[in-house]
């Protein structure tokens, strides 16, 4: 068995580059290997594949097309159980490319930028682009086999109902009180999916109208401590809060 120590460096591959046994590295991802860390033939190293499959392979060429050889399959190394969601109020640059870092480490299979009433940043296509980089660059630091999803939402309203119906939904508020969470997996008619969601707000907050909405879509309140924090902080914290709550660590 190799020793996680012998293969510390993870590279993409889409699912089309594996071959039977063998794995097929092109682009940054081989010029990274063979110029960058200078791999050699013998070396292991991890490949995922951002669909839910990792492999732990051997170089068996550098030369042209690099070639790795599968010694072992384990499928969604380093996802969690259940299915976690992240929505997110748009931010200013370049908070949401921390965000995204962060919540693909933290492990969430997709981030749902939010359009909110209190929001100050603004998204292109080109910067979901970008969001899409760091998110794979991120995975694969840490060993993921999947790449979340990176996407914007038509309205606030929209993505509510989209996701109403989650196990665990909480939404990141400032309180004056220590950090209390409420159940919100009964009094729903509904059938709850598997997972969590977590609805954090810009830097100004929520309004009142989308609070409102928020907890009539069953989103029970996370007050993370009597201090004020930032976004990208607030998304981290509760997403700690999340995960232990669907029993991840």
């Amino acid at each position: 068995m190799v020793a996680v120590r012998e293969w510390g460096e993870t590279f993409y591959a889409p699912p089309e580059a594996l071959r039977g046994e063998q794995v097929l590295l092109g682009g940054d991802e081989a010029h990274h290997l063979v110029r960058v860390l200078r791999k050699r033939v013998g070396e292991h190293v991890g490949v995922m594949d951002g669909k839910g499959n990792y492999y732990i392979c051997r170089i068996e060429n550098t030369e042209g097309p690099v070639t790795l050889h599968v010694e072992r399959h384990l499928p969604w190394r380093g996802e969690t159980r259940s299915p976690v969601v992240l929505l997110q109020a748009i931010l200013k640059e370049p908070a949401m490319d921390d965000v995204v870092d962060r919540a693909t480490q933290m492990g969430v299979s997709s981030i749902v930028w939010i359009p909110t009433a209190h929001a100050v940043g603004n998204l292109t296509e080109a910067k979901l682009a970008r969001h899409q980089r760091i998110a794979r660059a991120a995975a694969k630091q840490c060993g993921r086999s999947v790449i979340p999803t990176v996407e914007k939402a038509d309205s606030f309203q929209q993505v509510l109902e989209q996701f109403r119906n989650r196990r665990v939904m909480y939404v990141a508020h400032p309180l004056d009180s220590p950090s209390t969470f409420v159940s919100n997996e009964t009094g729903s008619k509904e059938e709850l999916v598997d997972g969590g969601v977590l609805l954090v707000g810009p830097e100004g907050g929520l309004s009142q109208e989308e609070t409102t909405l928020a907890q009539r879509s069953r989103f029970a309140w996370l007050s993370l401590g009597n201090r004020r924090l930032r976004s990208p902080t607030a998304a981290t914290v509760g997403l700690a809060i999340l995960l232990r709550q669907l029993g991840e660590f």
